[in-house]
């Protein structure tokens, strides 16, 4: 059986595998609107340096509804995460409480229960 600690620990390598192909998909989108210097560099206009800043700028409850479905589209990314790692949880509580129910009848006390799925 998983430990919550376990799980947490799935779970942030998962997000953190999640949050770089986001970082990596943005910076792919950033370097395609850039000039490329000669030395390499990047060049981004001033137009889209003013865009981006007006953006930075505003809260999410301000943004058009276009925008906060790219965020939304982004956060639906993680669902599956949450899930499995609510999953793991549910069946590691299901398998305390069946662990719980094979004991002698007088150690099952809510106290005992209550140990066992902490």
């Amino acid at each position: 059986m998983k430990t919550e600690k376990d799980i947490q620990k799935e779970f942030v390598e998962a997000g953190a595998n999640l949050e770089h192909e986001r970082w990596a998909r943005w910076q792919a989108y950033l370097h395609s609107l850039c000039k490329k210097n000669v030395d390499g560099s990047l060049t981004i206009s001033k137009e889209r340096v003013k865009h981006w800043e007006k953006e930075i700028a505003t809260p999410y409850s301000e943004l058009t509804e276009e925008l906060k479905e790219y965020d939304r589209k982004e956060t639906r990314n993680y669902l599956p995460l949450l899930s499995q790692a609510l999953k793991e949880q549910k069946e590691g509580i299901v398998a305390a409480v069946e662990d719980f129910y094979t004991q002698a009848p007088k150690y099952r006390t809510k106290e005992n229960l209550l140990k066992i799925i902490k």
